[in-house]
């Protein structure tokens, strides 16, 4: 894997754990999926758990676990469909950078 590669891999898996895990979404898709699955949160720290029973409500609840699966999910496409997923991962890789300068600079 080229080097260029993996910065743009990882941008974009940096990005998808966000929007997976943390954010709402547009017309908040992912925070309806999110409830959809289990995932909860607390009323005094609005920290996410997962509810017995919901399979994915653990790993959905946990950025640590879903950014695994998401990277395992990227890499294998990116094996097999090298030119197609970086592709597909540039947009999402380019709103990761912006996000992380965004943090970084106190925004």
């Amino acid at each position: 894997m080229k080097p260029f590669d993996f910065f743009i891999l990882a941008l974009a898996i940096f990005r998808f754990t966000s929007l997976i895990h943390a954010e709402d979404g547009p017309w908040r898709v992912f925070a309806k999926f999110r409830f959809w699955q289990g995932v909860r949160t607390t009323a005094d720290t609005n920290k996410p758990y997962g509810l017995p029973g919901f399979p994915l409500a653990n790993v959905l609840a946990c950025p640590w676990c879903i950014g695994l699966w998401i990277a395992i999910v990227a890499f294998g496409f990116y094996i097999f469909y090298p030119l197609e997923t970086l592709i597909v991962c540039m947009p999402f890789s380019l709103h990761g950078l912006a996000m992380y300068f965004y943090v970084r600079t106190d925004g």
